[in-house]
């Protein structure tokens, strides 16, 4: 089920790989400084606003970790790494139709527009930080780069501690054997998730 872009240039792969050969010989660095340091340059934050991850699934895996027993909104349909996350760690999940869907009171909520294609507009994101700033909000941007229309969360980030926004490169850069996303957020809630 690899949902990548079908038209990447794989020559640009293949030639990075090539050139970067020798560099499985070693052990890489035990957070992805590098990487990291790169992605909080590229979205002007700092490093400590940033958790480099084996994909965004491993992410899910440890916010539901840092969260465990929580209690959690799922808007569904949705993607069910979030469900097997979440059940993993004892969370109290809670099933909201996306159809109509109204935000409540938790712990935790999870967002995409995968598989449904439901775009959430950034009024409708700020809206649930406004009203629920105890909640975390997880909004899943793997797929942002294919919604046209959809608008990038970074900008809430400044204002809305309770924010995490999540990255997959396996999508937009067609490189799913590679397990590289990225974790945007609060330096405190960050650090809380660092420890998993």
């Amino acid at each position: 089920s690899t949902n990548v872009w079908y038209d990447a240039d794989t020559d640009i792969h293949r030639s990075m790989l090539i050139t970067q050969i020798d560099k499985i010989f070693h052990y890489p660095e035990p957070a992805a400084e590098s990487f990291v340091r790169e992605v909080a340059r590229f979205h002007n934050l700092q490093p400590q606003n940033v958790i480099a991850g084996n994909g965004a699934t491993e992410l899910f895996y440890l916010i539901a970790h840092a969260f465990e027993g929580s209690k959690t909104i799922l808007p569904i349909p949705s993607f069910s790494e979030y469900e097997d996350a979440c059940t993993l760690y004892r969370h109290q999940q809670i099933f909201v139709p996306i159809k109509g869907f109204q935000a409540g009171p938790a712990d935790l909520m999870f967002i995409c527009n995968n598989p449904n294609g439901h775009v959430w507009k950034l009024e409708e994101i700020e809206n649930i930080l406004q009203q629920y700033p105890q909640m975390t909000l997880v909004v899943d941007e793997s797929f942002i780069d294919f919604a046209p229309t959809a608008q990038p969360s970074e900008p809430l980030l400044a204002s809305y501690p309770n924010l995490l926004v999540i990255h997959s490169m396996t999508k937009s850069y067609a490189i799913p054997g590679l397990r590289l996303g990225y974790m945007l957020g609060n330096e405190s809630l960050i650090d809380r998730i660092k420890r998993f």
